[in-house]
């Protein structure tokens, strides 16, 4: 993501996403070929506790392997290897 703003408008519009149906998105993310956007998807999915995350089984979906940095000067979030704005850890 090119920078904060873009991460935090991504952010407020994925906690929106409440309703959405498990199999489906378990599908399109084990199809995907971007790891960047499936972990990414995961994290916003857990940082907002959506109750879908639950009925999904990770085993399908390919995070690759490695560290990916989504904004500089970020936090590293260990769950998904990835480096997300300070605001966005979780104590």
């Amino acid at each position: 993501m090119p920078g904060t703003l873009s991460f935090n408008h991504a952010a407020e519009l994925f906690q929106g996403l409440v309703n959405l149906n498990p199999r489906k998105v378990e599908y399109l993310l084990s199809v995907s070929q971007s790891v960047q956007a499936k972990r990414l998807y995961l994290f916003f999915a857990s940082f907002y506790e959506h109750g879908w995350l639950k009925r999904i089984d990770s085993q399908k979906i390919d995070l690759g392997a490695g560290k990916r940095q989504i904004v500089e000067n970020g936090k590293f979030n260990a769950q998904y290897q990835i480096t997300v704005p300070e605001r966005f850890q979780k104590e």
